[in-house]
């Protein structure tokens, strides 16, 4: 026979787990959660923190001490940049995969065909961007927690990090936006225009 504590033990275990999983659990239901949820990045912002003219324009003008400082804020910047953007990218992966599930069986239409060719190149592109996200998150903790805007020697370079994990952050994000963009036509184009201006900071002149 079970014994009391037991049982205590096994309910207190399940509750944790439910607590868990509604805490930690995907939020995600359908497209209209990704576009609530999903956090607002800027295009412009992320590619000039990349921009390495715009970078050595800015060491040439300041002094530095003005350049480090400058530094400093551009590292927290691209830092919560990359978290937003990386934050995203899990929203839409859970999305896809909802919809793979809900689509799989459906292939008797060139539609069916079109949005599973779509949820595909959404997961290829939400790897890609991961494979980024996990090369450069991690450089900018490390800068953040040991100030390397005050190392001596070399103050870090933001545009050094448009490449890594043999990734390119900007065609990484684009590609993702790109392929989500055309599946979100599925369901309307004021869908479209409120993703595009969650994931862009705006609505892309050309599509």
């Amino acid at each position: 026979m079970i014994s009391l504590v037991a049982m205590l033990s096994m309910f207190a275990f399940l509750g944790l787990l439910t607590i868990l999983g509604r805490l930690f659990g995907s939020p995600v239901r359908n497209l209209f959660d990704v576009i609530e949820l999903a956090r607002p990045t800027n295009d412009a912002e992320f590619e000039q923190l990349l921009d390495p003219e715009y970078e050595a324009r800015l060491r040439s003008l300041m002094s530095q001490d003005e350049f480090r400082e400058e530094q400093r804020i551009r590292i927290h910047k691209l830092f919560d940049c990359m978290r937003h953007r990386s934050f995203n990218a899990l929203l839409i992966t859970q999305f896809a995969y909802l919809e793979w599930r809900r689509w799989a069986k459906e292939t008797e239409t060139e539609e069916d065909r079109a949005r599973l060719f779509l949820l595909q190149e959404v997961l290829r592109a939400t790897a890609e961007l991961r494979v980024y996200s996990l090369s450069v998150i991690p450089t900018l903790a490390i800068w953040i927690l040991f100030r390397a805007y005050r190392w001596p020697v070399l103050v870090p370079r933001l545009s050094e990090l448009r490449e890594a994990g043999n990734k390119d952050g900007i065609h990484a994000y684009s590609r993702l936006t790109t392929a989500i963009g055309y599946l979100s036509l599925f369901y309307g184009e004021r869908c479209y225009d409120a993703l595009m201006v969650k994931l862009h900071g705006a609505i892309p002149k050309e599509f």
